[in-house]
């Protein structure tokens, strides 16, 4: 559903930001 879609964006935002570090 939509919450299931804003999580996986939020799972993949901060595995993003903790690669990026």
């Amino acid at each position: 559903g939509q919450d299931e879609d804003m999580d996986v964006k939020y799972f993949a935002q901060e595995a993003m930001t903790v690669l990026a570090l």
